[in-house]
Order: structure tokens, then C-alpha cells, then sequence
């Protein structure tokens, strides 16, 4: 029996001479990410100095020809090429993030240290002191072009985290060591974050009205417009249908629409995958019925998705293997080759920018500034609003949590703060063995305008809230009408319905100390806008004015019981505010 031959797994080249495993390993000096290529080598000398492919410095606009300053970190610059070329499970878009927001501004700050006579030369040098000056750089030190000339909190931000995204794949090689960056280097940053508004409904009426018009003329062949642009528009109106991001609709595929389970003959799926937060998102729609007449096909999600990938389908074999199965396929202008290509961010730009100018549209007498982040913002509210505020039911359809969605997508517009007013009532009574008193009741109906019938739900607490009383729980201003009880409890500061006592003050104020604790998890502007009101209210409206004193003898409030209810509050607070999960429902 012959001897099994040893086998030999080295790698070899062109020549058959073995290729060592640190040559296969280096990444390019120059790489290119979304058309744009990064050339590491001028990161190599102080002031990112122009290059040529070969790498000698290029002529500055005198045709001079400035010598390069070696900066003497080249093993900083070459660990840091290779972490970006290895970092595995990233798209190009993002690298070329890192490299522009992050790595531009790092070597910027290493040339600072340098000049300062703090120089850091080799990988080893990168310590938790060097993170921590940066960070202290990025916000108090670097210029930019800004009202005060230092950057924003928020663009320090990201410079960093885009960095870190870097030096954290060199610490899980071993290259850098544990317990490099700070826990929190940015405290309550999500509160300085200003994001996307929602539309106006105005605007957002005459927006819709654009893209009907557009989808109209174009089945009606009375618009003729490239076939980016007409794939565009279809994308745009799917993301004011879906409220969907902007990757996970670029990224559409062709078989994106499921059967419902349940009720295939009326309904279908969308399905769409956030990459960031790798998890799909299944939104049932409405099924068209099916109408000959092209021109009068209703313009919902699933239709629109429909035309997209009948007017794409011959494309589909001309198109790169990469994007061959998306539905945004369209063929690029002789031109530009002529190659079958897809939509992206790019091409979304200029196209928007056609749509505003031919339909004129605009806010606060500027070019409206549309973006899909704008239309999923404005869904996202027309969805709590119809919700009756209610997060969770947002959260559900914006494919988030409720503490995303009610941080990033639910915004304060102008028509809250117009309709957030005190509207409540305060009432002091003696209530003891009065209860079957008639005069005294309708004496009291006469003063609150609340039937007697009602005053004694009220009195033994049949009507009792989070926050207080109703005078109506079932049918009130803000209940659902159909019979169940009201517990939109956020809702009863500006309520025609709500009524305060003073044995209600325990549960207020616990409700006052919940809200209070809960600035570090709230948006700013949220908070700001419609949270702290809630406390100036309670403090300025129920509980101050109508303290009991000699200057006010008929205040509902005696001192002694409002201190002490706050104070047991603030200790001991009442059951139903004592775990911060409870605001999901009624925030």
C-alpha cells in the first residue's frame, strides 16, 4: 500500500516561491471606499501633505514643491492602515467615516502634540493618557468653523467614536491594551443632540401632494424623467408610507414582500433589515385590489413597490453580482457607461433636489430641506398622535424600543406646546359624613360644575388617576371614547378633566420625583419642551397658589400635608411610580 504523501499548505505566488503570511496580511497604502480613495502615506508626514500615486509631495497652487516633514510614527500609520483594511463586518461607507471624521482628525491632534513637545512615535506610546488629552483636545482645543470656533459636543462626538471604532480592533488584537478609553467621555449627550424635525402637516401636505402628482403624470405618460429620478420618487413615497431608514430601503430586494399568515387576501408584508442593528422588520400593508387601469392604482406601499420591480425586472441580468437581487436597478446615461447600477445615497441627492425645485416647495420661505430621515421623524409623529401618545405602539412602528423612539423620533411640534395649557381643577373639601349631605353637594356641584352623582365617585375614589382625579375617566377630553378607562396620565396636565385634592398629593408628587429622575434618559428637547413643564405646573400652578395662608385662607392646600407628602414622595414613593418602566406607557 503506497504512503500517504505529506501534504504541503504554504502559499505560493506567480513564481511557486512561498508567500510569508505578514505580506499576505498588509493592507494597500491607498484604499478606495465608495469612490473615494484614502492614500495612508500622508498621514506618514506632519500636515497630511498632498501626494502623488507614487509618493512624492505634489506642487502647492505657487507650482512650488514644498519637502515633506517625516513625522516619525510610521508604525502608528501602518497598524492603523491595516486595521481599517481587516476590520471585519463593516461596509466601505463606514470606513471611509472612519478614516474621514476619525483618522483625519487624530493624526491632526498627534501633529498638535508634536508642536507641543509631547510627541507620540511608536503604538506602544497610545495609552488612556493620550485618549483622555485627545478628548480634551476635541472639545476644548480644536478650531472649526462654528459660532464660538470649537466644535459642537456632538461633532466631537462622533470624531471620537469614529477613532475608537479603529483603536478598539487594535485592543482586541492585543496591539493596544485594555481599559484604553474612558467609560462616558461625553456625559448626556444624547440631550445635546439636536436631530431631523418632522414636517409641518402643511408641508407635509404639500410634500405628499408633489409625489402624487409625479407618480400620476408618470403613469399617465405625461412625465418623462430619467429612470433614477422615477425610482427615487417611488422610494421617497415608500418612506413617507413606512417610515423606514434610509439603508434598509435602498437595500429593498426584489422578493420583499411576503403573504400575511393570516390574511393573504387583504394584506401583505414589507420586509426590510437594519444592517447596523441586524434584525429585520416586517410591516403588513393593505393589498391593493387588482385594477386594470394603471393610472387609478392606489399609491400605497405595496403598489409602489410593485411598479418599482416591474419597471427593473429586464435589468436584472445586466446588473453586478452584488446588487443584482435589489429593487432599485436602473440603467446609468451613455454618459456615464451606461452600466446597470443601484440607487444610493448620492444619486438620492441630486434627485431630491430636482423634485423641490420643479414643485417649488418650501419652509419658512427656504428650498424645503427633504430627506428620508425628516419623512421617517414625521411618521413616527403622525403615528403617536393617532396613538393617543402612546410609545410603545410608535416603538412597534418604527421597528425601534420605546426608549429610542421616544428619545430620537418623537419630537415636540408647535401645535403640543400650543395646546399644552393648565386646564385642570383644584378642589378643597371636607368630605367627612357629607357624603349624603344634598345641600352641601349641590352647593359644591354649583362651584365645580361636576354633577353630584360624579362628586361622590370622586369622593370615595372610583375616579382616581397616576396623577390625581377625573371627572370623567370614560368619556373625558383626552379618553378613547369607547368606553374604557383613560390612563394617558401625561395627558391630564392640560386636560379640562383633571381634578387634584390634597390626599391625591402623595401620587403627584411621586409622579413629580419619577419625572425628575428620568433628565438623564429623556431627550433635551423633550424634556425641555414638554416634560419640564409638567413640573413647573405642579409647582406653580396646583401647589403654590393654593397653599392655605393668612394671605390665602381659602387655598386648597394645607402646608404642613403638601411638605410632608413631598417629602414621603421623595423617600417612599407611591407603588404605581416607583419603577421607571411604567413612564413607557403614558410618556
Amino acid at each position: 500500500m503506497p504512503r500517504n504523501r505529506e501534504k504541503d499548505f504554504t502559499l505560493r505566488s506567480l513564481n511557486n516561491m512561498p508567500v510569508s503570511i505578514d505580506d499576505y496580511r498588509v493592507a494597500p497604502w491607498r484604499q478606495t471606499y465608495v469612490n473615494t480613495t484614502i492614500d495612508f502615506r500622508r498621514w506618514l508626514f506632519v500636515g497630511r501633505p498632498a501626494l502623488t500615486e507614487a509618493g512624492s509631495s505634489l506642487p502647492d497652487n505657487n507650482c512650488e514643491i514644498n519637502p515633506l516633514v517625516h513625522a516619525g510614527r510610521d508604525s502608528i500609520v501602518e497598524a492603523i492602515r491595516n486595521s481599517v483594511w481587516h476590520i471585519p463586518s463593516v461596509e466601505a461607507i463606514t470606513k471611509g467615516a472612519y478614516c474621514h471624521l476619525g483618522l483625519t482628525i487624530w493624526f491632526e491632534y498627534l501633529d498638535y502634540r508634536d508642536a507641543a513637545g509631547q510627541p507620540v512615535y511608536e503604538l506602544a506610546e497610545i495609552n488612556r493618557e493620550v485618549i483622555l488629552g485627545f478628548i480634551q483636545w476635541l472639545k476644548f482645543t480644536k478650531e472649526a468653523d462654528t459660532e464660538n470656533g470649537r466644535l459642537s459636543h456632538v461633532s466631537a462626538q462622533g470624531r471620537f467614536s469614529n477613532l475608537k471604532a479603529v483603536l478598539q480592533y487594535l485592543v482586541r488584537q492585543g496591539a493596544l491594551p485594555e481599559g484604553l478609553f474612558p467609560r462616558n467621555p461625553f456625559p448626556n449627550i444624547d440631550r445635546a443632540t439636536v436631530g431631523h424635525k418632522p414636517y409641518p402637516k402643511k408641508v407635509m401636505t404639500a410634500l405628499m401632494a408633489a409625489f402624487y402628482q409625479d407618480i400620476k403624470a408618470i403613469r399617465q405618460g405625461t412625465l418623462h424623467l430619467n429612470e433614477s429620478d422615477v425610482l427615487a420618487l417611488y422610494l421617497l413615497t415608500i418612506a413617507a408610507r413606512t417610515g423606514r431608514n434610509t439603508t434598509p430601503l435602498l437595500e429593498l430586494t426584489r422578493d420583499a414582500v411576503l403573504p400575511h399568515p393570516i390574511k393573504p387576501d387583504k394584506l401583505g408584508l414589507l420586509v426590510t433589515y437594519k444592517r447596523r442593528g441586524r434584525k429585520a422588520s416586517v410591516q403588513p400593508f393593505e393589498k391593493p385590489q387588482e385594477i386594470e387601469d394603471m393610472i387609478s392604482l392606489p399609491m400605497d406601499a405595496l403598489t409602489l413597490y410593485r411598479e418599482a420591480v416591474s419597471m427593473s425586472e429586464l435589468l436584472v441580468s445586466e446588473a453586478p453580482q452584488g446588487v443584482r437581487n435589489r429593487l432599485w436597478l436602473y440603467r446609468k446615461t451613455r454618459a456615464y457607461s451606461g452600466n446597470v447600477v443601484a440607487l444610493t445615497d448620492k444619486t438620492m441627492y441630486g434627485v431630491v433636489k430636482r423634485l423641490v425645485k420643479r414643485h417649488g416647495l418650501t419652509q419658512d420661505g427656504k428650498p424645503l430641506q427633504l430627506n428620508i430621515s425628516r419623512l421617517r421623524k414625521t411618521f413616527a409623529q403622525r403615528i403617536w398622535q393617532l396613538s393617543g401618545g402612546d410609545l410603545i405602539a410608535t416603538a412597534e412602528h418604527l421597528g425601534n424600543d420605546p426608549k429610542v423612539a421616544g428619545q430620537s423620533y418623537v419630537a415636540v411640534t408647535p401645535e403640543m406646546v400650543a395646546n399644552f395649557r393648565r386646564l385642570g381643577i383644584l378642589m378643597h373639601a371636607d368630605w367627612a359624613g357629607k357624603l349624603d349631605d344634598l345641600s352641601f353637594l349641590e352647593e359644591l356641584a354649583r362651584d365645580t360644575n361636576i354633577p353630584t352623582n360624579i362628586l361622590r365617585d370622586i369622593a370615595v375614589g372610583y375616579n382616581n388617576t397616576g396623577v390625581g382625579r377625573c371627572t370623567d375617566p370614560k368619556n373625558g377630553a383626552n379618553a378613547l371614547g369607547d368606553g374604557s378607562l383613560c390612563t394617558r396620565w401625561l395627558e391630564c396636565f392640560h386636560c379640562p378633566n383633571q381634578l387634584v385634592m390634597e390626599s391625591d398629593l402623595h401620587r403627584l408628587f411621586s409622579f413629580y420625583f419619577l419625572l425628575l429622575k428620568e433628565r438623564n434618559h429623556i431627550s433635551r428637547e423633550n424634556w425641555d419642551t414638554l416634560y419640564a413643564p409638567i413640573i413647573q405646573i405642579i409647582d406653580e400652578e396646583i401647589i403654590v397658589p393654593n397653599l392655605r395662608t393668612k394671605q390665602n385662607p381659602r387655598g386648597c392646600f394645607d402646608p404642613y400635608r403638601v411638605n410632608k407628602a413631598r417629602a414621603e414622595a421623595e423617600v417612599t414613593p407611591h407603588r404605581m411610580w416607583q419603577d421607571r418602566a411604567i413612564l413607557g406607557s403614558v410618556l
